[in-house]
């Protein structure tokens, strides 16, 4: 009789109403970070000599309309597991606002600016206030992550597009590239790193066609340099590694929204940067 009660209280706190939003929160982001990678993905592969391998119905789909839909939905359900009533409205604007974008083409300049503010708002409320080298580091990365998308956006737009997309483009590895002196990583998460970021420089150097499709194409990269970009590459690689080892699943799904998304060039991979650089925010103890 005891063991049964105690099975079964262990069946109940599986699927406890406190875990279950949580839970549902991380394949939510899962789904999300899935859908941006494919796009970009598709998108490196279209501009490149290879664009005959992507299958028909790949091409076919309208992946930045799926990312919004999903980032849209990862807005919501993570204001639902937020304690910070600051931190609740931010999501739910950016997740409004990126449901607007995907239904609405006129919608965009707007969904742009609540995306961004909505973003900076959730983050702000989610942040370390403690004055420490990894509470400074987190507000750098995540104010050079938004400062950048704004900067990149704003270009993309046609406003000064040669200087401001490459100071958002510098801005976001950069923000890259320090994500580890926020997160914390160890010996193992810094080798691979470097061999990502080596392997970056490699493929840059020896390919330099491929490199440029996948920046290009792909990431939106537009006037920064290589090292810079394969510093970016290798430290968001050895955070998510050192965020995985931590335990702390979210922050290494959101630091991966962050690079698959790339130098953000539309509303999909705007909100994708800011949704990530947000997500990486969320306290421990609402994790």
């Amino acid at each position: 009789m005891t063991e049964t009660t105690s099975l079964s209280s262990r069946g109940s706190a599986a699927v406890s109403p406190q875990r279950r939003p949580r839970l549902f929160r991380t394949i939510v982001l899962g789904v999300a970070v899935a859908t941006v990678a494919i796009g970009t993905t598709v998108g490196a592969v279209g501009q490149s000599r290879f664009a005959e391998v992507l299958p028909p119905f790949a091409t076919a789909i309208d992946w930045g309309l799926l990312a919004l839909l999903a980032l849209g939905a990862l807005g919501f359900v993570i204001a639902a597991t937020v304690d910070s009533d600051l931190g609740r409205v931010g999501f739910v604007t950016v997740g409004a606002f990126a449901v607007l974008g995907a239904l609405a083409d006129g919608a965009f300049l707007p969904a742009v600016g609540a995306t961004l503010a909505g973003s900076g708002v959730a983050a702000a409320s989610q942040l370390p206030t403690a004055t420490s080298a990894r509470s400074i580091a987190a507000w750098g990365v995540t104010g050079a992550l938004l400062i950048g998308t704004g900067a990149s956006i704003v270009g993309a737009l046609g406003v000064e597009p040669a200087t401001l997309r490459t100071l958002g483009g510098v801005l976001l590895f950069v923000g890259l590239a320090t994500l580890p002196l926020w997160i914390g990583v160890g010996g193992l998460d810094a080798a691979l790193g470097i061999f990502v970021g080596a392997f970056v420089v490699g493929i840059g150097t020896g390919a330099p066609t491929v490199m440029g499709a996948v920046l290009l194409g792909g990431l939106g990269v537009v006037g920064v340099p290589l090292l810079l970009v394969a510093a970016g590459v290798g430290g968001a690689v050895a955070a998510i590694s050192g965020a995985l080892r931590q335990g702390r699943q979210v922050t290494a799904l959101g630091g991966g929204l962050v690079l698959a998304a790339g130098v953000p060039v539309s509303l999909p991979a705007v909100t994708a940067v800011a949704v990530g650089a947000a997500t990486m925010a969320v306290r421990e103890g609402e994790r």
